[in-house]
């Protein structure tokens, strides 16, 4: 009889011990409770549209099997082109940051030539009047590339932040857990 009481007594004891350790984790890591507090938030709405982001209804062209049937993502590194070039006519006149996708097309409207003499003169930019039809031209198709690549860097920044995540969830896999919701409230 006083086996059981023992037995009772140890059991109390361990259960406010694990009562007394939930406590202490909720209370040094509480419970996140709205998603604007999170690490990360994705929203899926927010996804570029890219055939690099798949979505779980849409692998295999809409057709889930039976691999796909758990997957609710899945991405690949989308490639990206570079910039055309200018024509070598223009490269010494245009400013910094044609390459970016961002970037704006900005020339020098003047600049310095030597001439046979060895004499500096000041040269326009429309001085030869074919530079100006090159530039146009050369800035349509600047931003032909724009358009065409604006979606593939899109999707590599969110390629790039979910690997980010990716690698955080493999080092720090007890303190970061990765959720997946759907619904409405």
């Amino acid at each position: 009889m006083a086996e059981k009481a023992d037995n009772r007594d140890i059991g109390q004891r361990v259960s406010k011990l694990f009562e007394f350790l939930k406590a202490y984790v909720e209370l040094k890591y509480p419970p996140i409770r709205n998603i604007s507090q999170q690490l990360g938030v994705l929203w899926l709405d927010d996804l570029p549209p890219h055939p690099s982001i798949e979505m779980g209804e849409n692998i295999d062209g809409g057709v889930i099997n039976d691999v796909d049937s758990n997957v609710a993502l899945r991405l690949n590194r989308p490639r990206t082109t570079e910039c055309p070039r200018p024509p070598a006519e223009l490269s010494e006149w245009l400013k910094p940051g044609w390459r970016d996708i961002d970037g704006e097309v900005d020339f020098h409207p003047t600049r310095n030539r030597v001439n046979a003499d060895g004499h500096t003169r000041v040269e326009a930019f429309d001085y030869d009047r074919g530079r100006p039809t090159l530039l146009n031209a050369w800035r349509q198709q600047r931003d032909q590339w724009v358009s065409n690549e604006r979606p593939a860097r899109e999707a590599l920044k969110f390629f790039q932040q979910v690997y980010e995540w990716f690698g955080a969830i493999e080092r720090e896999g007890e303190r970061i857990e990765l959720l997946v919701g759907d619904g409405l409230v």
